[in-house]
């Protein structure tokens, strides 16, 4: 495997950013659940993450647009569009509570349809009501599990009681909820997935989305299983790069049969 040197961080607010004129904005639609309100368009307000999810790529620091910058960009994109709804696509939306504030303080202003994703232990009903009054309608979450025990294996750093207190705060507020959740999870058996099953009934959300445990060359649960042994580098760049069978079309990273 060839792993090029770390570059640089860029400043978001220095940075280029989107030719929007370049694009045929009339022709792209955001999938279900978003997009109800066209035309819509996806916006980044920051990269980076700062939890160790061992499933994840992320990289380790989170780099913020200014609020103002997301402001400006969006009234531009109005003007020039007519642009009524954005989703956000931070990998945690809510993450700086007081940005956070500060952004739906200004979203309030634009009058736009919104929606973005984050973490369950990031969210509270006080601030979801503040989301929803500046036009947010759906937030994703990162449920992952509805095992605390897998939820620890992967490094998640949330538990069941958190994602129970999030959905319950967006009904409150009539914020509707997609939950993402992963199967195939270290230390996860038959019996764990059953217990997820009954967990995201009880949390009602609006959406669903399963999906199995994917390889992923840089995350840490990745490179883990390959200092172990248990694959190697050629079955993961195989696995991405080529149709051939490898060791991974068989059994999941996390050694899982598929």
């Amino acid at each position: 495997a060839i792993e090029n040197p770390a570059g640089r961080p860029v400043d978001l607010d220095a940075a280029a950013g989107v030719a929007w004129d370049t694009l045929p904005m009339s022709r792209y639609r955001l999938h279900p659940p978003m997009g109800i309100y066209p035309p819509a368009t996806l916006l980044e307000s920051a990269r980076g993450c700062s939890y160790p999810c061992d499933f994840c790529c992320l990289s380790g620091g989170v780099r913020y647009r200014s609020p103002a910058a997301v402001e400006a960009e969006l009234v531009a994109l109005q003007r020039r569009f007519g642009i009524r709804e954005v989703h956000f696509v931070d990998p945690t939306f809510t993450l700086h509570r007081a940005r956070t504030l500060e952004l739906v303080d200004r979203l309030r202003r634009l009058d736009l349809h919104w929606s973005c994703k984050t973490r369950v232990d990031h969210v509270d009903s006080a601030l979801v009501a503040e989301m929803a009054r500046s036009g947010c309608y759906l937030i994703a979450f990162g449920v992952e599990s509805g095992d605390d025990a897998v939820l620890g294996a992967i490094q998640k750093r949330t538990q069941t009681q958190h994602a129970l207190d999030a959905f319950e705060a967006c009904r409150r507020h009539r914020v509707r909820t997609t939950a993402y959740l992963m199967v195939g999870n270290p230390g996860e058996d038959d019996a764990a997935v059953l217990r997820t099953q009954r967990f995201v009934r009880s949390l009602r959300p609006d959406y669903v989305l399963y999906d199995v445990l994917q390889v992923d060359p840089i995350n840490p649960l990745t490179r883990r299983r390959v200092a172990e042994g248990a694959v190697s580098w050629d079955d993961v760049e195989r696995y991405y790069l080529t149709d051939e069978p490898t060791l991974l079309h068989d059994v999941t990273i996390a050694g899982h049969p598929m």
